[in-house]
């Protein structure tokens, strides 16, 4: 079974073959059914905030209709299989990926990402003069910039950081509503003296450790995961995905699916990292420890995700969400009520630019995973590696400055090239792709 399943993959990759691989995808095999694979889609990366500045306000950028293209240019890189298991390991080489997709720049004097947005709202982020020292939630906001930078070293963290901006532009809709401004900003929670304390108080507790990352950060949990901290972080979680389920709620009565998808979406990932951090909570922690966590751990699966939400709660997790389930209910009556005025993703205002933009990754190799079935046919069930680092170029614009400044904030920001990276590879190693090649492969061997 081996030395046949070897000598198939071999097979795809002579060149006067008719199962040659780079030539099915370039042109695809009419007598097999299989069209050609001229490009795989790349989910949509944004917006990211690139940089503040007048006179443009906030400046986002949005990457759509994202598509990586040149798959052709594929090469062996070998095969093994396990006698007794069947299992197949190979590897792809490609000699290079072409990115190729749409661009948006949005300007926005009160917008923003997410977490501006939600730390402006416990307190000014720029300060009063010019002359004066950063603001708190200034200092809280650049902190977490170091920290994502530490987040985007593992596949754990580039997932929560990729999460966190798929859904941006949702968690930044809902700060401009009172029901959500008014909840994150008044909400108290008792301190470990009984004193109540709202978000602001613990925003500053997480900078205060973050700057002595091996001090204690939230307390002395007990056995049922409470403390302080750890209660105004469940709040917060709780408060973000029922606000998102109101705001869905509402989105599906005015007919727009699309919009009521994205807050549906944004509920879910809010409520994914809740489940995927419970593990962990009856434990003191640092911020270091945090990190390790995240480091060390895989991305939890959807079993894992479900097993989680199956786990009997404790009453004062079970409190916090039936406040926040009230919330919900304040932003759909909120959404129902300014639902009269016109209403559109992008205002006319905002939007600065809109263009092309390509990218080119450099040779790499992937490893593919696959399992000979009884009958000799193939499934190939996993793909991983990781991609080379890469540029993008926009394509030139009318307002030269403006396209200067966005040029620079990419090169200084390598966390938005990481962020297309994942994306990227996400693409090469989902089902389209594995499947595309189980097909060209069992085609092959039904010869």
């Amino acid at each position: 079974m081996a030395d046949k399943s070897k000598q198939i993959w071999r097979s795809l990759w002579q060149k006067d073959a008719v199962y040659y691989l780079p030539n099915v995808i370039r042109r695809g095999l009419t007598q097999s059914g299989i069209a050609p694979l001229l490009s795989l889609a790349v989910p949509n990366i944004g917006p990211v905030v690139l940089f503040d500045r007048q006179p443009w306000g906030k400046v986002s950028l949005d990457m759509r209709n994202n598509s990586a293209k040149d798959l052709f240019l594929i090469a062996d890189g070998g095969f093994t299989q396990g006698p007794a298991t069947g299992e197949v390991t190979v590897k792809i080489c490609f000699e290079e990926l072409l990115l190729t997709g749409q661009y948006l720049v949005l300007g926005d004097p009160a917008g923003g990402s997410a977490a501006d947005v939600a730390a402006d709202a416990l307190g000014p982020i720029q300060p009063m003069a010019e002359t004066a020292e950063p603001s708190q939630a200034q200092a809280n906001i650049d902190q977490a910039k170091v920290y994502r930078a530490k987040l985007l070293k593992s596949d754990n963290g580039k997932q929560m950081v990729a999460s966190y901006y798929d859904h941006n532009q949702t968690y930044s809709e809902l700060f401009q509503l009172s029901s959500v401004k008014v909840q994150w900003t008044k909400h108290t929670t008792d301190d470990e003296a009984g004193t109540p304390q709202t978000a602001k108080f613990y925003a500053d507790h997480t900078y205060t450790a973050s700057k002595n990352p091996d001090a204690n950060l939230n307390g002395t949990p007990d056995a049922k995961g409470y403390s302080p901290y750890n209660a105004n972080a469940y709040w917060q979680q709780t408060l973000i995905m029922n606000s998102c389920y109101g705001g869905q709620k509402h989105w599906n009565e005015q007919g727009q699916t699309e919009k009521a998808k994205r807050y549906g979406d944004a509920g879910d990932a809010a409520g994914k990292f809740a489940n995927a951090t419970k593990p962990h909570s009856a434990t003191p922690h640092t911020v270091n420890s945090v990190m390790d966590l995240v480091e060390t751990s895989q991305p939890p699966s959807q079993a894992e995700l479900d097993a989680c939400r199956e786990v009997q709660k404790p009453d004062w997790q079970r409190d916090l969400e039936t406040h926040a389930e009230r919330v919900g209910d304040h932003v759909y009556h909120e959404l129902k009520a300014r639902s009269s005025g016109a209403d559109a993703d992008y205002g006319a205002e905002s939007m600065l630019i809109r263009g092309t933009y390509t990218g080119a990754l450099p040779a790499f190799t992937l490893t593919v995973h696959g399992t000979a079935r009884a009958d000799g046919s193939m499934v190939f069930d996993r793909i991983d590696g990781s991609l080379p680092d890469m540029a993008v170029t926009l394509s030139p614009e009318a307002d030269a400055a403006l396209c200067r400044q966005v040029d620079k904030s990419l090169g200084d920001a390598p966390f938005i090239t990481d962020l297309i990276k994942t994306r990227v590879l996400s693409s090469l190693s989902g089902e389209t792709f594995r499947a595309y090649l189980g097909r060209v492969f069992n085609a092959a061997r039904s010869q």
